[in-house]
């Protein structure tokens, strides 16, 4: 593909991709939409500098159908990773690390005032 040239040519190749994943039940994702549109990583991240808009509902439609696949051919355990790691579902973050529970009120039901 020749340098994407407009935000609506960027989101049309992307739908096109999508689709193109659909019907051959496979996940889409970013490697695979530059294979299909023969871009490299430097042009995808021009592109996004270009269209940060249509940037933004590219990743939104690869998240979309990572989390709605339903495909048979990736194991849940991969599709998490994946999950986990590109779109930072899941994050290891945890406030308490000893696997105590704090319980905190902010209210004074029952209590007098």
């Amino acid at each position: 593909m020749k340098r994407i040239t407009n935000g609506k040519r960027f989101l049309q190749s992307v739908d096109r991709y999508v689709d193109a994943c659909k019907s051959e039940d496979r996940l889409p994702n970013l490697a695979g939409f530059l294979r299909f549109a023969e871009m490299t990583l430097s042009e995808y991240s021009d592109a996004c500098e270009r269209f940060p808009r249509q940037a933004e509902l590219a990743q939104a439609s690869f998240e979309d159908e990572a989390l709605n696949s339903g495909t048979k051919k990736i194991s849940a355990s991969v599709l998490n990773l994946y999950l986990k790691s590109r779109f930072g579902y899941g994050s290891d973050e945890k406030s308490d690390q000893d696997g105590t529970l704090n319980v905190i009120c902010d209210h004074s039901d029952g209590e007098d005032e």
